[in-house]
Parts: C-alpha cells; structure tokens; sequence
C-alpha cells in the first residue's frame, strides 16, 4: 500500500489530492474493504498533525474489492485537502487556521493496515 499524492508541490492555490494504491503481491486472490469506513488519511507537518480524514467525515460506506494476484489498484476518487486544519470541534467552522508554507507528509491506512510507503509534498 502506497500514499500518493498528484503532485510533488503546490502553488498558493493549488489543493493537493490525496489517493491510495494497493498491491496484492500474493499468489492468490484476496478480498479486501477498501472503503472509507476503514480508510484513513493524515496529514502531519513534523510532530504536528493537520488533518485526518476522519475527523469530519459525515457518510462512510463498505467497498468489498476482489484483488487478483499481482494486482495494483488505486482510488477511483482522490480525496481533496482543503489546505486546512481539522479536528473533530471544528467541522462546522468556515475559519479553520490554512495551512503554512511547508512541507508535509501524508501517510494513509486502510483496516489499520499502515501503508508501507508515505509521501512527502511541498506547500508554496
């Protein structure tokens, strides 16, 4: 499992999206729950975390996938990051503090699985 990110850098007004790839690396086919009620993206600047995905998340769904040996497959649909902070006492809120010119580090798990690989991308 890999975090990707679409971009190594982006502008003032460029919002990064965030995706999943998964290899089945086994000689056999295996299930997995691929959905978002067992994805989670974060978002960390140094020790500080900005975002996870699961701190507003309103809707979660179950996705079921069927993984052929030797298969790779990514999101269908990347999530996008708001450039903001979030916690779970500010969904509702419209002035969340934007993030700071930097670089960050995105790191996803699926069922607790941690990726194996994280990404490290740059805001201008």
């Amino acid at each position: 499992m890999l975090a990707v990110t679409d971009k190594d850098s982006y502008g003032g007004d460029e919002l990064p999206k965030l995706s999943i790839t998964i290899s089945n690396e086994g000689d056999e086919p295996c299930l997995m729950n691929v959905g978002t009620t067992t994805q989670k993206f974060e978002i960390t600047s140094g020790s500080d975390v900005w975002w996870r995905s699961t701190d507003c998340q309103t809707e979660s769904s179950d996705q079921v996938v069927q993984i052929a040996a030797g298969q790779t497959v990514s999101s269908a649909t990347p999530l996008e990051w708001s450039r903001t902070r979030s916690s779970v006492d500010t969904c509702d809120k419209k002035d969340r503090p934007r993030a700071l010119p930097g670089s960050y580090h995105l790191s996803v798990s699926i069922g607790g699985i941690e990726a194996a690989d994280t990404r490290y991308f740059q805001l201008r």
